[in-house]
């Protein structure tokens, strides 16, 4: 129904801040509906990061882990989704343009998970083992870096100008103080 078409990393500079973010590209596309469904949703879209910190004989890893749910998406269409890591953290953990060491799209639609498809997951989790130990390691360690892999919508790359805003879904944000809403 929905499915991650790509992925791509990269780094690139916001206005009015020194330094460069981190960004993961995440593309979806909606296939075809039934006649009686024209539009998929609520949909979670969930990211899941490790990046390796330090020089081959002392490297470890950091996880980095964040969500977005997005209103929906109609049959036959395409939305993106972007997530940032900060400039003191890319300086922090000396994250360069390529891709990270191990990273897993998950899509959540109406409470259920999606088949995780090769589109989904970095090559370095195709290893049933490995990507256990992904899982593991994510849940165990990541909680020390929540809030730091930000949806864009709590970054400076959120503004109308910006080329990314016209290919934005429009998102479901929930605060503390409030049941609900939507913004785009």
């Amino acid at each position: 129904m929905v499915a991650v078409q790509s992925v791509r990393f990269s780094r690139d500079e916001a206005p009015g801040v020194t330094g460069p973010w981190y960004e993961a590209a995440i593309e979806l596309r909606a296939g075809a509906f039934t006649a009686n469904n024209r539009f998929a949703g609520p949909i979670e879209v969930r990211l899941n990061l490790a990046t390796r910190v330090g020089i081959e004989s002392e490297a470890r890893f950091e996880f980095y882990r964040s969500r977005v749910t997005l209103v929906g998406l109609e049959a036959n269409q395409r939305a993106m989704v972007y997530f940032y890591l900060p400039p003191e953290i890319v300086r922090r953990d000396r994250i360069d343009r390529s891709e990270p060491f191990a990273w897993q799209v998950e899509l959540v639609i109406d409470g259920q998970a999606l088949p995780n498809l090769p589109a989904s997951f970095s090559r370095s989790l195709a290893d049933p083992p490995a990507a256990q130990s992904f899982v593991s390691r994510l849940g165990s360690e990541a909680a020390r870096n929540d809030g730091l892999l930000q949806p864009i919508y709590e970054t400076p790359f959120f503004v109308r100008e910006a080329g990314k805003f016209r290919d934005l879904p429009t998102f479901v944000r929930r605060t503390e103080s409030s049941s609900g809403g939507s913004s785009r």
